[in-house]
């Protein structure tokens, strides 16, 4: 099995920690996939993310505009999100290890309880459903069915099973020291490009935490900003490919430091860990 460089040329990965993570460990699972299935018979097969940050006025203006239809605990000025709104990334994977990635972020759906986040790239799109709750925002997936394609046609699609926890919290808890989390039990389903297929269950707990403030400067401009450092922890029970069964004993561990303006959202966000890292950049931030 190659590294993870090479096994992972067609991956898709947004800004938001667990739709990155979740990206950057579906690689994980299908590169140890590809290893197991070394020991197995060859054949064909084949399977279908301090004080009230500011923002410049016109990117304030722009979201308090859009976030005006958005109603009940759906309202937070650190993920301002709105019919209008509309935000544009860029994202660049360390090392150069994949082609850099620029995609949109918009939202359709939105309720007093309810809304769902898109984002698109060039070449695929991803839609997680949110719930708005008095604690918070809470993401429903930690990733929407998104399937990975490694360069020696291995394939992993991951599931949610279970969401416990919130994503974002409410807008009064956005200071400095604030701490939050979130868990998830996830299914992977695993394709090798041999004649096996397997699957993973694990269970990924994040934690949160306002560490600072700083002045952040990106394409779209310069902003104050809350920073909010997340470690996410991604630990299996076993996996299955053909018919071994492995125990998987060392968890996966993805860090990311990750920006956010009042009024704007996510500036900027970086990801380190087990398997690579990325760097995000907010490009723009206007109606639609």
């Amino acid at each position: 099995m190659k590294q993870f460089v090479q096994c992972s040329r067609k991956i898709a990965a947004s800004q938001l920690s667990l739709s990155a993570v979740a990206a950057l460990c579906l690689v994980a699972v299908v590169s140890l996939a590809c290893r197991l299935s070394s020991y197995l018979p060859a054949a064909n097969s084949s399977t279908g993310n301090v004080s009230a940050a500011k923002s410049n006025d016109r990117s304030a203006s722009q979201a308090t505009s859009s976030n005006s239809t958005v109603q009940s605990f759906c309202q937070n000025a650190y993920y301002p999100i709105g019919a209008d709104a509309e935000r544009r990334y860029r994202t660049v994977y360390a090392g150069n290890s994949l082609p850099p990635k620029e995609y949109t972020q918009n939202y359709t759906d939105i309720g007093a309880d309810k809304f769902t986040e898109h984002n698109k790239f060039s070449d695929v799109q991803n839609a997680l459903n949110f719930k708005c709750t008095a604690e918070g925002l809470q993401g429903l997936q930690y990733d929407n069915g998104n399937t990975v394609s490694t360069v020696n046609n291995a394939r992993g699609k991951l599931e949610t099973v279970k969401a416990e926890g919130i994503t974002f919290p409410t807008e009064a808890r956005w200071q400095v020291g604030e701490k939050w989390g979130g868990n998830y039990d996830v299914r992977w389903e695993i394709q090798t490009g041999g004649n096996a297929s397997g699957s993973a269950n694990a269970t990924v707990e994040g934690k949160s935490e306002i560490v600072g403030a700083e002045s952040v400067t990106v394409p779209a401009g310069t902003f104050d900003c809350l920073k909010v450092r997340n470690i996410t922890t991604l630990r299996f029970a076993a996996m299955k490919v053909g018919n071994m069964t492995v125990p998987m004993n060392q968890p996966i561990i993805i860090n990311t430091d990750a920006y956010y303006a009042r009024n704007v959202g996510m500036v900027k966000s970086l990801i380190t860990g087990t398997m690579g890292g990325a760097t995000t950049e907010l490009l723009s931030n206007s109606a639609r």
